[in-house]
């Protein structure tokens, strides 16, 4: 499961919280276009494979939580 292409486009969004959805495996790197995102939260999403290298580009984030992405480890 991912979210939708077009959703990368929001570019408002503050927070992004994905809980408990186990078969949730990747964000696209279309992520790096949420410039006012300060919360992302993945927690026990257990099939998360893969921070995108674009994360880096998410400036405002303040919190990061991928607390039981257990397929991260």
């Amino acid at each position: 499961m991912k979210l939708p292409a077009g959703f990368y486009d929001i570019t408002s969004i503050k927070r992004l919280s994905i809980t408990r959805c186990m078969h949730f495996i990747a964000l696209s790197h279309g992520i790096g276009n949420l410039k006012n995102l300060e919360t992302l939260r993945l927690n026990s999403c257990a099939a998360f494979e893969e921070i995108p290298a674009s994360t880096g580009k998410l400036l405002q984030l303040r919190f990061l939580d991928i607390t039981g992405c257990v397929s991260l480890y």
